[in-house]
């Protein structure tokens, strides 16, 4: 076991350090999709990352001076922190907050039909195409149903008001997790002290790089789906692999999965540690365990779509859906490196339904024999840059808005000039959060070469799911259609992974 979890930690240490020499050293010289978009820095990615490194250098003497006082503190400083945060997303979230024109005013206005039985304000076409939204109508259908328990009926602008808030709850209980996961992980390779060191500095990267992202004003799966990935490894942690767990792992992986496909990566990586248990250990526990968490996962996938459609009132398209293989083919288009392309979708839709799985895939399958071996290598360097070269996770592409009016004439319109696309103060931010994101980029390699060998009386396999989580997003987006923002929904594990491995660097430096 322990070699099969070295090799993981080298595999991703691999992984995430071309992914960092990609963005760093190719960026400048390579032309690719969204470029023009993602180009515009004050300073080069290099001369970025040494700021970021040279803040973070900064902050490391503080936290190192008052470490005793800060493992003292345990839940009371992450609890003011988070609270801190959460206040500031409420209040950019009440200067700034708008109606979406794109997928997600699709969700919303589903997610009022489910609440308020207007099945006529439902695109059919729409959730044909891309029925795994429904999930996300039927989760905030079901919030917006609450206020009327108490006699309240919603209007429009307030009820996107309450899934907003509903949202930026839930990312700060994700920023808590992270806390909680990366002070345990990091206790399985040094002492508490330093664990809570590394704790607070993944809790402060969390929020820099996910808590001041204007993604939390956006109802959609991108920041619904946050806290997924962090909690099925909290869980998988604090319940240590217990046979009751797989239950809860599967059911909630099941929802992952419904809301964003991505967010299910980590019930992958402890299926497949499981897995690895099973085989090496012959281990009877780790084949109930996986046996309950595909029941779970099945009880809870197969029955919610039809749930959604027969709540709603409506019947889906069957012959209108769109199945992996097409992602998988839209994934190789030159055009657009990889990303979205609406020649592509248009052309899979004029393909008889039975028929697309093989068209796309036969598709796909000339595209790669077309590249040959050094086109392919080209494009694969592009879409890299496409999904890992922008720390704004593609903000403000391919989605317009329609703004509320202003709340107040002096502070609302400073609120939106930092976190709108188009304000004159979103190119500082935009600049912060890519100097983090550089950061983190370079410093999950080291982060996953320090988590590659486990103490004897610590030995868990929390770790190796949570490398193999990495792996997975990286993989996932090299493989599927590209974006920025596919990768948001795992970069709480790359923190933790990062602040957790620079731990165990340490730890073993000094011996512990």
């Amino acid at each position: 076991m322990r070699r099969l979890h070295a090799a993981t930690a080298w595999l991703c240490c691999a992984m995430t350090a071309l992914v960092a020499a990609v963005v760093l050293f190719a960026y400048g010289t390579t032309s690719f999709y969204l470029k023009g978009y993602t180009g515009e820095f004050p300073l080069s990615n290099p001369l970025l990352l040494l700021m970021a490194a040279a803040a973070f250098a900064l902050l490391l003497v503080p936290v190192w001076r008052l470490r005793k006082g800060i493992a003292g503190l345990g839940w009371r400083l992450p609890l003011t922190l988070s609270a801190l945060l959460l206040a500031a997303q409420v209040f950019i979230t009440y200067h700034a907050y708008f109606f979406s024109v794109w997928d997600a005013r699709y969700v919303l206005e589903g997610a009022r039909a489910f609440a308020y039985d207007m099945p006529d304000a439902i695109s059919v076409s729409y959730f044909s195409r891309c029925p795994n939204n429904l999930a996300l109508v039927g989760i905030y259908g079901s919030l917006l149903r609450l206020p009327m328990c108490l006699g309240m009926e919603l209007g429009e602008e307030r009820g996107l008001l309450l899934l907003i808030l509903v949202q930026c709850a839930m990312n700060t209980v994700c920023g808590l997790l992270l806390w909680s996961l990366t002070r345990r992980v990091a206790e399985a390779f040094s002492d508490g002290v330093t664990a809570a060191q590394a704790a607070l500095v993944a809790l402060i990267a969390y929020a820099v790089l996910i808590g001041l992202s204007p993604w939390f004003l956006v109802p959609y799966s991108d920041s619904s789906a946050l806290i997924f990935p962090v909690l099925l490894l909290w869980l998988y942690e604090r319940l240590k692999g217990r046979l009751p767990s797989a239950l809860l792992l599967g059911a909630l992986g099941a929802l992952a999965f419904m809301v964003k496909p991505q967010a299910s990566i980590p019930l992958i990586a402890i299926g497949l540690c499981e897995l690895a248990t099973l085989i090496v250990r012959r281990a009877k526990r780790s084949a109930a365990f996986l046996a309950l968490l595909a029941v779970s996962f099945v009880l809870v996938y197969a029955p919610s779509q039809w749930l959604v459609e027969r709540r709603l009132g409506i019947a889906l398209d069957k012959d209108g859906a769109l199945g992996f293989a097409h992602y998988l083919n839209m994934g190789f288009n030159e055009e657009h490196d990889g990303a979205f392309y609406t020649p592509d979708q248009d052309a899979v839709l004029a393909v008889p339904a039975k028929e697309r799985t093989a068209w796309c895939l036969r598709t796909a399958w000339a595209r790669v024999k077309e590249y040959g071996v050094p086109g392919m290598a080209e494009h694969l360097l592009r879409k890299a840059l496409v999904n890992f070269a922008d720390g704004g996770f593609a903000w403000g592409i391919d989605f317009a808005r329609n703004d509320l009016p202003v709340k107040d004439e002096r502070l609302t319109p400073e609120v939106r000039s930092v976190v709108y696309p188009d304000g004159t103060r979103y190119p500082a931010l935009h600049a912060l959060e890519q100097a983090v994101w550089l950061l983190l980029l370079t410093l999950c390699p080291f982060g996953a070469f320090g988590l590659r060998r486990l103490r004897a009386e610590q030995e868990t396999p929390v770790p190796a799911a949570m490398l193999l989580s990495v792996i997975g997003i990286i993989a996932f987006n090299m493989l599927f259609e590209a974006k920025a923002r596919y990768v948001f929904v795992m970069v709480p594990v790359m923190i933790a992974v990062s602040a957790a491995g620079l731990c165990a660097l340490r730890g073993r430096k000094y011996g512990r």
